[in-house]
């Protein structure tokens, strides 16, 4: 008899067990089938959110490229590889210094380039602007903004523009107006040029 009541007593112990073991295993089941759910929104909104991004970076009118604070290069859009060109395969696997001697050979001016981009790394300045000129005439502008997550800096945004056409045409216009500034100089008259409130803002010679 006693016999008979140890078994029930261990059947019974074994059976409220089992099923806790059973209801842990349910419960962890669902926590990791929730875990996944949750981690699997997580990436679709991060898949968006790149997306997105490189959208922007292809959609700029600039060329882009992105360092981290140790200078490894993380993103570039197309128009980067354009303008100077650069290989895919160097910007992708490179760290940013083997990009600025690979750009140093278009440029007038190197040495002035790769000083004023360590500058920059080693001061870390929130921004900063400069212009490029290249050995083949043309003229970039060079701007970078430091990034930041949650109050840290977590490296450089780079931008590139192609300011020929700007620069060529600002040129123009200066020479124009040196040429008609002559022109009023050597004729024998009088000669005045007024602002849009009716300001005077030029008198020749003859004036004097």
């Amino acid at each position: 008899m006693i016999e008979d009541d140890e078994e029930a007593l261990l059947r019974s112990v074994a059976l409220q067990t089992s099923q806790a073991i059973l209801r842990a295993r349910l419960r962890a089941e669902h926590e990791l089938q929730q875990a996944k759910k949750e981690l699997e929104e997580k990436t679709r909104q991060l898949d968006h959110s790149l997306s997105i991004l490189r959208a922007t970076m292809e959609a700029t009118a600039d060329g882009i490229l992105v360092t981290d604070e140790g200078g490894h290069v993380l993103r570039h859009n197309e128009l980067y590889l354009q303008l100077w060109p650069i290989d895919r395969r160097l910007v992708t696997s490179s760290h940013h210094s083997e990009l600025l001697k690979f750009c140093c050979g278009f440029l007038k001016e190197p040495e002035q380039f790769l000083q004023k981009t360590a500058e920059i790394y080693a001061t870390w300045p929130p921004d900063s602007h400069d212009l490029l000129e290249l050995s083949d005439g043309r003229v970039f502008e060079r701007s970078s903004k430091i990034q930041y997550i949650e109050h840290r800096y977590i490296g450089r945004v780079w931008s590139f523009r192609d300011v020929t056409a700007r620069r060529q045409a600002e040129e123009a216009v200066r020479e124009t107006r040196d040429r008609l500034r002559f022109m009023a100089e050597v004729l024998p008259l009088k000669i005045f040029t007024a602002q849009a409130d009716g300001a005077a803002d030029y008198f020749n010679q003859h004036w004097t």
